[in-house]
């Protein structure tokens, strides 16, 4: 395990951390994150808790979440959730507070963005009460971290940037719309952004990400969320045969929950342009 450095600086010292923590310190880790390769520098203690390669989970996807005392599906041991929870959470906090070093310009991640013709549905896997800071965390941990801690990249070793500023905060969320139980929403990503969401290029260039704020593995979304959805995707005017659950994209993965299927239909039913209604 890399040994992070615990010492402070004054402006550091201020800082208080908000979430109770059990499982790690996170005061030690605030050194660490001042550093413009501090992805690099904790790549083994991420990848442990969050990359498929070192964790020894299958089926692991880029969002994927925790729920029940599982993860990608499988059953873990509670002390490690714990600890994984905490550190997304840590993350949280030090973003809200801008206390990760990040870059303020690099390269156009949007560059190769195309006309919009799909929506891919996605499901958060946490608690609906989950807030979005933590989805920014998982964002920035499980996406851009490890891309940005990749040997292979270009972009290695240089200060992480998501070319994705909303509300003059650079953010890491990678869904265009995060849909509440209640129905009402946060636009994440504007449509000229691509969101890395499907696990897949090309259909993230072409593509909306539309995810529910909530575990859907073994039920289906609220009415109000589910009109919120509908909406959504008339608003941008996409078809019915373009409408996709996540897991129809990657076979990694069983978002937006295993009874998708059950739903899908209303989804594209409601919502989706009939090719025929096409005016030319």
């Amino acid at each position: 395990m890399i040994t992070i450095p615990n010492k402070r600086t004054d402006r550091l010292l201020h800082f208080k951390f908000s979430e109770k923590y059990s499982e790690i310190n996170p005061y030690d880790y605030l050194e660490t994150f001042q550093m413009p390769d501090w992805n690099v520098r904790i790549h083994e203690m991420l990848a442990e808790f969050f990359y498929a390669e070192k964790s020894g989970i299958s089926g692991m996807t880029e969002m994927q979440s925790i729920s029940n005392h599982t993860y990608a599906g499988q059953k873990m041991p509670v002390e490690w959730i714990r600890k994984r929870g905490e550190i997304a959470k840590m993350v949280g906090e030090l973003l809200r507070a801008n206390l990760i070093a990040v870059g303020s310009e690099g390269k156009n991640h949007d560059a190769e963005r195309k006309p919009i013709d799909t929506a891919i549905i996605h499901h958060t896997s946490t608690k609906h009460s989950a807030k979005l800071n933590y989805i920014d965390a998982l964002g920035l941990i499980r996406l851009y971290a490890k891309a940005y801690g990749d040997k292979e990249n270009s972009e290695y070793g240089k200060l992480i940037w998501s070319n994705h500023v909303m509300n003059g905060r650079q953010t890491f969320i990678p869904y265009h719309y995060v849909i509440m139980r209640d129905g009402t929403f946060e636009r994440c990503l504007d449509d000229g952004m691509i969101g890395w969401h499907a696990g897949n290029w090309e259909v993230n260039c072409k593509s909306i990400a539309i995810c529910f704020m909530d575990d859907l593995e073994d039920s289906k979304p609220t009415e109000p969320a589910m009109k919120t959805a509908i909406s959504i995707i008339k608003k941008h005017n996409i078809k019915s045969e373009n409408i996709f659950g996540h897991r129809e994209i990657s076979d990694r993965t069983t978002c937006p929950g295993k009874k998708f299927y059950d739903w899908k239909f209303e989804l594209c039913n409601e919502s989706g342009i009939k090719q025929t209604t096409l005016s030319l």
